[in-house]
This record gives structure tokens, C-alpha cells and sequence, in this order.
């Protein structure tokens, strides 16, 4: 008899009663306006609960949370019952910058979700949606994303999209808390809610410290619409053929551009200078550049006949989108890309397909500058000027922090073995 009660205690340990079942059902439910006829939908569809209900039964009230998502996939395809978003979801409420500082951003919230095993919601898709596979959800609610999408002033504020942010939490019954990747005591930091984010995710080594190279080269291995464009075909035919620099220009070379985001111009005599230092025969290297007002006389891929005329870029989705090439740059970052030497820019966008290269069955030599100081061409002090440095071979140094910046001056991923040069202006 009480091998037999303790054998009846164990089952109802494990068995959830129909409350219990309902209860946890209950409490993951969300409550925005929409919610009560998916909830009503859900508990009187019978074959629907008893599905859920046999599920939950293999399960600890722990593991219920961390599965809810994957159960509600299996028996509701297509219902998308709005369950209260798992742990550790990750929101963008705002997209900082233009391509190559979206891949900072991405790559950061792919990196969080995967080691929590949570979802990635963005804002609005972006130029990576066309470029990569990538995984992820667009924010569902058309308020709250209409909201944080506004880039005109008043509205264009962090303030203004947290406050978005805390009214979508009240309205949906959601917790969704705001968090600095930049802060290294929040960059991974496990959370018992969803977290949202407003950073470009670039500015400390910790978030590197836990991203390998080797699951960025997944997560932005090209598409297959990308594989099949002719520019595509005729450049990877010409691989290794050819060694290539960037000079970043464009705004940040403007001395009337007051908000170029810290960014020093590198000068051409520096590259100059790199490729005789690296044996490189400084006439037969080939130029990527934004430089259109032509001031150091290298082309830009309009000159060069990649591209007929300029696309457009407006926020929040990025680039314009143009059939034969799909965006205005694409022709210079498959440029740098493909090439067998690598000069880069003190710039996100030749870091990442510096980076990108890195993935190639014959990856590239890369070398890029060392950033010792700031000279800034639109202060009345430097109104101008030019900054003269060093460039080191490896794409580890930060393409905007300095180089004694010990927060930030290298990216150098977990599953690298990178030993960083010191340059004379580093000592």
C-alpha cells in the first residue's frame, strides 16, 4: 500500500492538472488589445489544449518558459498567440548609422540571442535582409514600431523611443528593459525579462570577447541573390588578381559637416607610405572610395563604371534598393571583398568586408590604420587637416576608437589568436 502511494505521488508530481495547465497558460498569455480572442481561440479549441496540455505534461514549471515558443510553433502554426515575449529577447528601438554599422548591430544581437536562445526583433528590415539569411522578427506592434521609427526632431530622440518603449510594455502587459551592450557589466548579462537596445554594439571589447568569427561568417554568408548578380560572378572570377585600398571620404571629409561621429581622414599619404612599408607598388594598388568631390584623385565607383548614379538612403530600411547591383556600394564592398591585399579605412563598412574575406577558401592579407589622435576637419583649429598614422597588418584595430583607448581599440574575436602591434605613436 504505500509503494503504491508513493508510486501515485509521483505521478501527480509529474502530471499537471488541467488548472495547473491552465494557470501557466494563463500567466503566459500577453493582454494587448488583440490578445483576448487569440486566448479565447486557444482555450476552446479542445485538440488545440489537449495537445499543449499533453506537452506540458513532460515539463517543470522552469522548463515551461524557456519552451512555450517552440510549443506554441508546433500545435499553432500561423496562429502566432501572443504569448509574453520569452527572456531575453532582444529589441532594436533604433537603427544607428548606415550598413557597416548595422552589421556591428546585428551581429551583436545575433550573438545575445544565441547564447540565451531567444529572438532577434528589429525595428524594420534593412539592407542585411537582402545581402544575408538572416534570423529574425520585425516588432509586431505597428504603434510602437511607427513610433520608434520617426527621424524628424521632435521625435528622433532616445528619450522619445524609451518612453515608446514603456508605453508598448503597459499596453501589451510585456517587460521589456532597456540595456547598454557597451556597459560590460550589461553586455551578456542574463536577464528574467526581453531587453531592447539603442547602440551601434561597437564600443567595448566585451562584446567581442564573446562573439567567434567563426558564427559571423555564418550569419552574413551571402545570398543566393547576391551569389547570382553578374557583379557578383565577374569579381569572385577575378580574385586574388588584384590588391585594393579605401579612403573614406564622403561626409566626414565636408568641414561644413559639424556631426561627422568623431571621424579623423586618413591621409592618402599614409596609405602611401603602408604600401611601401608591406612591398605593395603603390601604382598598380586599386582604389575604393566615396570621394566624390574627386580631392585625392582615386575615382569613385561611378568614375570606375560600377554604378550609372547614386542611389538613395532614407531611415529606417537604409540604402536604396537597385536592380543589377542592389545598392550603390555593393559594387565596392564585393571589390574589397574579393581582392588578394586589403587596405582598409578607419571605417565599419571596409572592416566588414575585410572581415567577410576572412571567410574566403583563400582569405585575403589585410592591413589597416592605427588611430593615435582625432584631428576633426570641420574644428576651426584643424579646419582641413588630415591625420597622418601607421597601418599594421591584421583587421583588428578599431576603425574609430584610439588606439591607447583600452575600452575599445582592437576587435579581436573569442576564437582568434591575435597578438596587436604597437606603433610608434602607441608608445
Amino acid at each position: 500500500m504505500q509503494k503504491s502511494k508513493r508510486s501515485k505521488n509521483k505521478r501527480s508530481k509529474n502530471k499537471r492538472s488541467k488548472k495547473e495547465v491552465d494557470d501557466i497558460i494563463q500567466s503566459l498569455i500577453g493582454y494587448d488589445k488583440n490578445s483576448s480572442l487569440k486566448r479565447e481561440r486557444l482555450e476552446n479549441t479542445p485538440k488545440i489544449y489537449s495537445n499543449i496540455e499533453t506537452e506540458f505534461k513532460k515539463l517543470s514549471t522552469s522548463e515551461i518558459k524557456n519552451q512555450i515558443n517552440l510549443i506554441t510553433e508546433k500545435f499553432l502554426p500561423g496562429h502566432n498567440v501572443n504569448f509574453h515575449v520569452k527572456n531575453n529577447d532582444v529589441y532594436l528601438m533604433h537603427w544607428n548609422g548606415r550598413f557597416g554599422n548595422r552589421m556591428h548591430t546585428y551581429a551583436y544581437m545575433y550573438n545575445r540571442a544565441k547564447m540565451f536562445n531567444s529572438n532577434i526583433y528589429l525595428p524594420s528590415d534593412w539592407e542585411g535582409t537582402k545581402l544575408f539569411n538572416l534570423d529574425y522578427k520585425i516588432i509586431p506592434d505597428d504603434e510602437y514600431r511607427t513610433t520608434i521609427n520617426q527621424s524628424i526632431q521632435p521625435f528622433d530622440t532616445f528619450e522619445h523611443r524609451l518612453k515608446a518603449t514603456e508605453d508598448y510594455e503597459r499596453r501589451s502587459g510585456k517587460t521589456i528593459k532597456y540595456l547598454n551592450p557597451d556597459q560590460p557589466t550589461e553586455t551578456y548579462s542574463k536577464k528574467d525579462h526581453a531587453v531592447v537596445i539603442d547602440s551601434l554594439s561597437a564600443y567595448h571589447k566585451e562584446i567581442f570577447n564573446h562573439m567567434n568569427l567563426s558564427d559571423i561568417l555564418k550569419v552574413f554568408e551571402f545570398s543566393d541573390e547576391v551569389k547570382n548578380l553578374d557583379l557578383y560572378k565577374r569579381l569572385e572570377d577575378d580574385q586574388n588578381n588584384y590588391d585594393i585600398a579605401h579612403l573614406r571620404r564622403d561626409d566626414v571629409s565636408s568641414t561644413n559637416n559639424t556631426s561627422n561621429g568623431g571621424y579623423s581622414v586618413v591621409s592618402k599619404k599614409s596609405y602611401i607610405e603602408a604600401f611601401k612599408k608591406f612591398g605593395y607598388d603603390p601604382s598598380k594598388v586599386k582604389w575604393v572610395s566615396d570621394d566624390w568631390y574627386d580631392l585625392d584623385k582615386v575615382g569613385t565607383c561611378i568614375t570606375q563604371g560600377y554604378v550609372k548614379a547614386r542611389g538613395g538612403w532614407s531611415y529606417p530600411h537604409g540604402a536604396q534598393f537597385l536592380p543589377g547591383i542592389m545598392f550603390d556600394w555593393l559594387p565596392d564592398f564585393l571589390r574589397i571583398y574579393f581582392a588578394r591585399s586589403i587596405f582598409r579605412a578607419n571605417s565599419s563598412f571596409s572592416f566588414w568586408a575585410s572581415t567577410l574575406s576572412r571567410g574566403r577558401e583563400n582569405p585575403p592579407k589585410i592591413f589597416a590604420p592605427v588611430l593615435h589622435k582625432r584631428i576633426l576637419t570641420h574644428e576651426k583649429d584643424t579646419l582641413g587637416q588630415q591625420l597622418d598614422c601607421e597601418f599594421v597588418e591584421g583587421n583588428y584595430p578599431h576603425w574609430l576608437c584610439l588606439e591607447d583607448d583600452e575600452h575599445c581599440n582592437h576587435i579581436i574575436f573569442k576564437d582568434e589568436n591575435v597578438k596587436p602591434t604597437t606603433t610608434k605613436n602607441g608608445k
